[in-house]
């Protein structure tokens, strides 16, 4: 479902700083402060379906999504109302939109609009929530959803010649240090190796 214009940024969020913050209408545009003071117009969420709902005529549909944290609704309108059809209730979608607001509900207009059959897509998100300093104070993440997020970064990033250490602290956004701690403990559970000095790759 559509394709991310170029240049445009969307930013990850819980459900719950989206819901829970200030929507505001001025001359400069629409916006959503979250209670950090953050400034949100373009969000990218991850939920599962609870509820879908199409109109009778086709021209309205919505989806109410839960991230664990929260609940809102993506809604689609006349032509993007096709672009649900594949989708039901319990699967877990990746959602990049914007955030509007209507009669005092604060939702979610997609722009794009992805399923995600890898449940381990989840821990990922939440270990990048955990450690952006827009959303600190979440809740902590398990030892055993680090690991788990680390293979599916490594899943994601190899090529096929394997995932350089510090790539993948980078792009978990963690210290090295903490990344090779979780490395080491993954290669003594034997479900990672080293195929040379300084890179990892997963144990099909």
């Amino acid at each position: 479902m559509g394709i991310l214009p170029v240049g445009f940024h969307f930013i990850k969020a819980r459900i719950a700083d989206i819901v829970n913050g200030e929507f505001v209408k001025n001359d400069a545009g629409e916006f959503l402060r979250a209670k950090n003071g953050k400034e949100l117009s373009r969000i990218r969420i991850l939920g599962r379906i609870v509820e879908k709902f199409v109109s009778n005529d086709g021209n309205y549909a919505a989806l109410t999504l839960d991230d664990g944290t929260e609940t809102m609704r993506a809604k689609f309108f006349q032509q993007s109302v096709s672009g649900i059809t594949n989708v039901i209730a319990g699967d877990l979608i990746d959602i990049f939109g914007f955030v509007r607001e209507y009669e005092g509900e604060v939702y979610i207009a997609p722009l794009i609009m992805k399923k995600i059959s890898d449940s381990n897509y989840e821990t990922l998100r939440k270990l990048e929530l955990a450690v952006d300093a827009s959303v600190k104070g979440g809740e902590e993440i398990s030892e055993i959803d680090m690991e788990s997020a680390v293979l599916l970064k490594v899943s994601e990033l190899d090529s096929g010649s394997g995932v350089k250490i510090e790539t993948l602290s980078n792009s978990l956004s963690i210290e090295e240090d903490r990344t090779i701690e979780l490395i080491r403990n993954l290669l003594i559970k034997g479900d990672l190796y080293e195929p040379k000095k300084g890179f990892v790759k997963r144990i099909d």
